[in-house]
Order: C-alpha cells, then sequence, then structure tokens
C-alpha cells in the first residue's frame, strides 16, 4: 500500500484545507495510507469531515489566526515552530508520497526532500507574474519530482520558469466534486445572490458589496449572503453601513461544507468579484445545484470552469462594474435566461468527477 503524506498549513477553513481533505478521503478510499499533517492546530469549529482512515497530526500547538487578534511574538514564536516541524517531518520521511499545498512548504520539500521520498508539489493560486513567485519557481523547485496545477494556463508557464532549473514533471490535475445524481434544485431556489470565501484582499468582497449599492437601488427584492470571515470584515460591516443595507446584506460568517452547500443550493445566483483565483470551487459546486454563476473574467480560474461564456456562466471583464452590475441584474430580472444557463452549466460538472481525477492522480503516485 503506497503511503501518503499531506501538508497543511491548517484545516480550518479555505479551498485548499477543503479540497485537499477531499483528495485525502478520495485516496484513502481507492487503497492508499494517507496522513494529513497540519502545522497549525485543529479547533472543534473546523468544518471538514476527515475519514476515520485517514491518520491526522498536528505539528505544533499555534493558532491560525486569521483574524491577527495575536501579537508580532506570538507569530514569530509560530513561524519558528512551523520552520523546524516542517524540516525534521521531511528529512526524516522516506519511501513516502509528499504532497505540499502552499509556495513556502514546496521550498521545504525541494529543499529537504530525501530521493527515496516523491516530492509532490501543489500550485493553488495564479502566481500573477508576481518576481518573488517567479524567483521561487527558477531557483528553489530544483528537487521536485512533480510540480502540479489545477489549470492548464499555470502548467504551461510553469513548464518555461522550472526548464533547465528543474527535474520536476509538471502536470494539471483539476479539482474534482463529489457528486451524486444531478437534480433541477429550481423549485427550492430563493431570491439569493451568494458568495463565500475568507474576507481577504483577493476574495474583493468590497467589490461585491459596491456593486449591490447599486443593485439596490434598481431591485430590492433579492438578498446577498456572504458566507465566511476574516480580517476584513470590519471594513465590509461599514461599507454596508454607509450604503444603509443592513435589511439587504447577511453576514452568515463561516459555515460547515454542508451548510455553505445548502445555502447555494437555495440561491439563484453564484457572484464573485475576486481579483485572483485558480481554480475556485465555489464555481463548481454551485452550477452542480443549478445556481448560475456571474464572475470577473480575471487572469486564471473562472474561465477554466466556465468553458463558454454567457452559455454555461457569465465572465465580465476583470474591474468594469457597469458591466458587472448589467449582467446581474438581467440573472436577476430575467428566469428563462438564468434558468437556461444554469442548465447548460450542469453538462460541464461531470467533467470534473472524482472518477476521472483519481485516474490523474494515480498515474503520479503508483
Amino acid at each position: 500500500m503506497e503511503k501518503i503524506f499531506i501538508i497543511l498549513k491548517h484545516i480550518e477553513c479555505g479551498g485548499i484545507a477543503s479540497i485537499s481533505i477531499k483528495l485525502a478521503n478520495m485516496l484513502s478510499k481507492n487503497g492508499y495510507e494517507v496522513s494529513i499533517f497540519s502545522v497549525c492546530r485543529r479547533t472543534d469549529n473546523s468544518p471538514y469531515k476527515i475519514d476515520p482512515n485517514v491518520c491526522f497530526k498536528e505539528l505544533t500547538n499555534f493558532d491560525t489566526d486569521f483574524l491577527e487578534k495575536h501579537n508580532l511574538c506570538y507569530r514569530l514564536l509560530r513561524k519558528i515552530s512551523e520552520y523546524l516541524a516542517l524540516k525534521k517531518l521531511i528529512k526524516n520521511t522516506k519511501e513516502v508520497a509528499i504532497i505540499t499545498t502552499l509556495d513556502e512548504h514546496n521550498i521545504f520539500l525541494s529543499r529537504f526532500g530525501n530521493k527515496e521520498t516523491r516530492k509532490i508539489a501543489q500550485v493553488h493560486h495564479d502566481h500573477e507574474f508576481e518576481k518573488k513567485q517567479i524567483n521561487n519557481f527558477k531557483n528553489k523547485y530544483g528537487n521536485l519530482d512533480y510540480v502540479v496545477t489545477v489549470a492548464g494556463q499555470l502548467t504551461d508557464e510553469i513548464k518555461i520558469f522550472l526548464k533547465g532549473k528543474s527535474k520536476a514533471d509538471v502536470r494539471t490535475i483539476s479539482n474534482f466534486l463529489q457528486l451524486s445524481k444531478l437534480e433541477s434544485c429550481f423549485d427550492i431556489k430563493q431570491n439569493y445572490v451568494v458568495a463565500a470565501g475568507r474576507f481577504c484582499n483577493d476574495k474583493a468582497f468590497e467589490r461585491l458589496l459596491e456593486i449591490w449599492a447599486k443593485i439596490i437601488k434598481v431591485n430590492k427584492d433579492w438578498k446577498l449572503y456572504l458566507i465566511g470571515d476574516g480580517a476584513l470584515r470590519p471594513i465590509y460591516e461599514k461599507i454596508i453601513e454607509k450604503y444603509d443595507m443592513k435589511d439587504y446584506v447577511i453576514l452568515t460568517g463561516f459555515l460547515s461544507n454542508s451548510d455553505t452547500l445548502n445555502l447555494i443550493k437555495k440561491s439563484k445566483i453564484y457572484a464573485m468579484t475576486s481579483r485572483t483565483e485558480a481554480f475556485p470551487m465555489t464555481i463548481l459546486e454551485s452550477m452542480s445545484v443549478c445556481t448560475a454563476v456571474i464572475a470577473f473574467d480575471v487572469r486564471v480560474g473562472p474561465r477554466t470552469i466556465i468553458s463558454k461564456p454567457f452559455v454555461n456562466g457569465v465572465l465580465i471583464k476583470d474591474g468594469d462594474i457597469v458591466s458587472y452590475c448589467d449582467n446581474l441584474l438581467k440573472l436577476m430580472s430575467d428566469d428563462e435566461y438564468r434558468e437556461k444557463i444554469a442548465l447548460e452549466a450542469t453538462n460541464r460538472v461531470a467533467d470534473f468527477s472524482e472518477e476521472n481525477i483519481l485516474l490523474e492522480w494515480n498515474k503520479i503516485l503508483k
């Protein structure tokens, strides 16, 4: 039985934690011996269920500190503890496949990984040609065996960065969705627009709130639900207060996977205004429950899933607030148009089934 270690920063919230736990559960179910190592300690608030056959271990006793409540000394101690724990784990591990999920951990794996270890680094975010990130690819990924991205565009670009610098085989393996029989959900849908994610700069929920302030001047029959939390919550609350939107915007806080999906299922529209993405699972989840999706067409991400713009989802030029408002209003007001897009989207979902993605993982794990 092949052994696999998956290293995560935490398992408290976020797309990486969610899809990595689903990956661990899937691999365990299909005959692999899987262990998850979390740098930060697990709390009772973790919304993700780890299969009983998957071993879970904490590398430190530090909090994730999403709300940035701890002082600099605490964060420094956490960083030192993380360094020592990861170095020890990776250096002392042999004859195991190690999967890392963050750039800083990918660098650790390349630096300290043994020859007997299959070293697999995942890239879950768009590098955006950021100088430091490109330098890491070129100079700090040299000892990896595989680099796995979630989008073909990223794969092609990283192959160029690594050429002559690393032996790594760069591949695309998309995230997957655990599908049950797809059913029409139109009869339970409400006049809800929903969005989900950590309240951070990348997700850019302030853009969505500014858009919603314009929407409610035209249509006051809908509500906007924002699922998540984070350091920017006070800023979002001020925007809601500024535009007198307390009756039209609900901040739910973090929800469990099932509660998040249930709210998406009840909503007619999923709205994404992120500045950067790689493989936004919430788009795929929304498409699976007949919820029409609108998103800014950022460099990487939404277009990977919305393969036919204005057919199986709506893509708007990044930053074009006026066009986003116009198209969101159209989705809200035109039931036939919205439901046609939602139904077409369900045909796309099957491409990201667990069975299809497992085949790709087997190619590098066996």
